[in-house]
């Protein structure tokens, strides 16, 4: 029986000599894998309507085994300009990566289709200087929709309101999630804690609150003293510990957009 279902494309493995194997994230909150047959021949119709990062509509056939078999396929929104050079492509790659990683054997969640679907577009359409900025914020948008929200106004041991702001630095702690108040350190010292710059912190909870939107421009993020570009590259090397601690081991993509210059 046919399945019609939008998807996002994560991965494209080669089979046979002009076969994919279509790893995509669906509209409902799950993942597919599915083969699409002679989507590399040369004028494939298919081909066309399965690049990486796009978000395309198709027609899933059972088939015979566990993969299904794309019989149709229509791009609804290419993300052409994710493809467009290597900064912008690490971006898109690390975003499909930890949704991906994460989708494989989840019960599924409907909310990070349209998450995604904006993230890679705004990864798309921003200048070189907010790629990362907006990696950052897309990574920790997943990792807190998934449950994996770090507490950064509250200190996560007590529950106290903090002034983040007002601190030369901020005791946080990647096993208890968050962010400690000086009364509670005692507390964490055999677990370890880290002392992170205020900025960082702050900068954080706006990327989790802040729409997309907000953030492409870079407006929010303009200070004296840093860079957009340099505020991003902070806020990734800040989130991959996260998401090391607490969702996956390894990003390569991550990795990578966090060496690239």
């Amino acid at each position: 029986m046919d399945k019609s279902t939008t998807l996002i494309v994560l991965k494209k493995t080669k089979l046979g000599e002009t076969d994919l194997i279509i790893n995509g994230f669906c509209e409902d909150g799950h993942q597919l894998r599915a083969v699409a047959k002679g989507a590399r021949k040369p004028g494939s119709k298919l081909g066309v309507h399965l690049e990486l990062y796009s978000r395309t509509r198709v027609l899933v056939n059972n088939g015979s085994r566990s993969l299904g078999i794309i019989t149709e396929a229509q791009t609804i929104q290419s993300n052409e300009k994710c493809r467009a050079d290597v900064l912008h492509s690490a971006g898109a790659a690390a975003i499909v990566e930890l949704l991906d990683k994460i989708s494989a054997e989840s019960d599924g969640d409907v909310r990070l289709f349209a998450l995604v679907c904006e993230a890679l577009r705004c990864v798309g359409d921003v200048d070189d200087s907010v790629v990362r900025l907006i990696t950052a914020t897309a990574l920790l948008k997943i990792a807190s929709q998934t449950g994996v929200r770090p507490s950064l106004k509250d200190c996560v041991y007590c529950g106290a309101p903090m002034s983040v702001g007002s601190r030369s630095k901020v005791a946080f702690s990647l096993a208890q999630g968050g962010v400690v108040c000086e009364q509670c350190l005692p507390e964490i010292v055999e677990q370890g804690y880290r002392s992170e710059e205020p900025q960082l912190i702050e900068w954080a909870e706006v990327a989790i609150t802040s729409r997309f939107k907000d953030l492409e421009t870079c407006d929010l993020a303009r200070t004296k003293d840093t860079s957009c570009d340099d505020l991003g590259q902070a806020l990734l090397v800040w989130v991959r510990e996260w998401i090391r601690f607490h969702l996956v081991n390894r990003l390569k993509s991550l990795d990578f957009l966090i060496t690239f210059r």
